[in-house]
């Protein structure tokens, strides 16, 4: 009877912890589901204002749910997929001191860089409930290290966007130091192999916009150089390709190969010129748009000695469609396609010009811009070339 006795309490009690975790799982489910619900804004607002002001609000709810998520259900693996979002720069908040300001700063920029208060005692609340999150998460062994590891570089990518506010930036002491902090969480979940593309491109951005973010050229290398002795060969030789862009300052750069109506275009031949070097690809509307601009300022200065070279990152096959884009911006600066006999359009072929100077330069994209004075050396490599009035720039180095 005693033994009978037992089973019926064990049945029992098992029954009653299994409608335990059956009532808890459906609390946990419909929890999740209003969480999910609370990062989504109406897409079609058209006021750029409101639209700003409903994503920080909707990003804000969003942090504040799944923290209340993870204190109800510590257990539940869900927490991986919230806290990527949650940590993904179109997903976390700005936490600006005022919303209306800081959408008003957002939508009426034209950059995407602009200057609104940070609420740091909201931030910081935040940051530590983050950091706590995550020391979780990345001690869990059953959670991959592919999910990591791109947890890192979600990391990286708001950090970057976050400091296109320069409200959050701060001085350039602090804002570099904490890059550098990021990208070196980034870099430690890297194995020697691995593609560092993405990384690269986030990073490329302080090359590409060092204007917006304040940055000069001395600032850019000694960026670059606090990488040279990574433990990562590939941060390594990242480091060494980007400074090579820089010595370019006192070693001319070097360019010959034949435009596409066969004249032959040699950058050493060209000295006394101020010249502009373009490289791009007829896949990159980036780099289509920026055309009128150079083509104004080449317009306007091409009889005084400035001299316009588009290196078009496209092989052969591609040249039709290269000329096509030149007839319809008007510009009648040379054109070169420098990617070799590929046989598939829009890949440069190995060994060609465009391989090897992206890889000894580490360009992993286009558009790349180089302003090269009258002795052929660095002037400017990207920053205003890509989206400022370079106009003085170009007369300073003609009066030279």
């Amino acid at each position: 009877m005693k033994i009978i006795t037992l089973i019926i309490a064990i049945v029992f009690f098992s029954i009653i912890k299994m409608n335990g975790q059956a009532l808890n799982k459906i609390e946990a489910d419909v929890a999740w589901n209003t969480l999910s619900k609370a990062s989504i804004i109406d897409y079609n607002e058209t006021n750029k204002v409101k639209k700003e002001v409903a994503r920080e609000n909707a990003a804000r709810k969003y942090l504040d749910l799944g923290l209340g998520f993870l204190r109800q259900f510590p257990n539940d693996a869900r927490k991986v997929e919230w806290f990527q979002i949650a940590s993904s720069w179109i997903s976390s908040p700005n936490f600006w001191d005022n919303i209306d300001e800081g959408a008003k700063a957002v939508a009426e920029s034209s950059s995407g860089f602009y200057s609104a208060a940070i609420n740091w005692n909201l931030f910081e609340k935040w940051e530590e409930e983050r950091l706590k999150v995550r020391k979780i998460i990345m001690e869990d062994r059953t959670i991959s290290e592919e999910t990591k590891q791109r947890i890192r570089q979600n990391e990286l990518e708001l950090e970057m966007f976050r400091n296109s506010n320069a409200g959050y930036r701060g001085d350039k002491i602090r804002f570099l130091t904490r890059v550098k902090k990021v990208m070196e969480n980034t870099y430690s979940g890297f194995k020697t192999g691995d593609n560092y593309t993405n990384v690269y491109r986030q990073v490329e951005r302080l090359f590409f916009q060092r204007n917006e973010y304040g940055l000069n050229t001395g600032d850019l290398i000694a960026f670059t150089k606090y990488f040279k002795n990574s433990k990562h060969r590939e941060i390594q030789q990242w480091a060494m390709q980007k400074l090579s862009v820089f010595a370019l300052q006192d070693e001319p750069f070097e360019l010959k190969h034949f435009s596409t109506d066969g004249r032959e275009i040699d950058l050493a031949k060209l000295r006394g010129k101020v010249i502009l070097v373009d490289f791009w690809s007829n896949t990159c509307a980036v780099c289509i748009e920026r055309m009128p601009a150079i083509k104004e300022v080449y317009d306007k200065y091409k009889a005084h000695g400035f001299v316009v070279i588009s290196a078009a990152n496209n092989p052969n096959m591609d040249k039709e469609k290269i000329i096509a884009i030149h007839e319809r911006i008007g510009a009648d600066w040379p054109v070169m396609l420098i990617g070799g006999d590929s046989d598939k359009s829009g890949y440069v072929a190995p060994n060609s010009i465009a391989d090897k100077i992206f890889k000894k330069y580490g360009f992993t994209f286009v558009p790349q811009l180089l302003l090269l004075d009258k002795e052929g050396k660095l002037a400017m490599y990207n920053g205003v070339l890509m989206n400022g009035n370079f106009e003085p720039l170009v007369q300073e180095l003609l009066a030279k």
